[in-house]
């Protein structure tokens, strides 16, 4: 018995690290380890291109990517991506779509960075799970970071 519940409270503490170390509040960025890196900068551009985004800008020796913005409902995505050799960073943007005027004062949009957080149903938390199944279009081996 006592074995049992060693090994229970062993199994609960390494699971316990093992999610702590993958996503957590506020983390920012995406890193995808993808398997297969042969045109690896023109798949994602097919890919953004395919969700219905378009090019902002492209740097192909520094292997950088932006999106435009993808407008859907009361919210904008832009999507960046960052190639290391096997390695993809990705981050984003989005803004609230809404424009508030009170009493001649306007609320300008403006672009936050996309991070883990928000409600469920959130402008912010819809805004990271389309980052979140963008890059698991490039590998399952996914790593969160700040």
């Amino acid at each position: 018995m006592r074995k049992v519940s060693l090994t229970l409270i062993l199994l609960l503490i390494f699971y316990s690290i093992s999610y702590s170390q993958q996503l957590q509040k506020k983390d920012t960025k995406i890193i995808v380890v993808s398997a297969d890196t042969s045109n690896l900068f023109n798949r994602i551009i097919l890919a953004l291109f395919e969700r219905g985004y378009s090019i902002e800008s492209k740097d192909e020796q520094l292997k950088l990517l932006a999106s435009t913005e993808r407008a859907w409902g009361s919210r904008s995505v832009k999507i960046r991506a960052m190639i290391k050799d096997s390695v993809i960073i990705f981050t984003g943007q989005v803004a609230n779509n809404v424009t508030i005027s009170l009493w001649g004062a306007k609320a300008e949009r403006t672009f936050d960075n996309i991070y883990y957080g928000g409600m469920k149903g959130s402008d912010l938390r819809i805004a990271w799970e389309e980052l979140d199944s963008f890059a698991k279009e490039f590998g399952s081996d996914l790593k969160y970071s700040k």
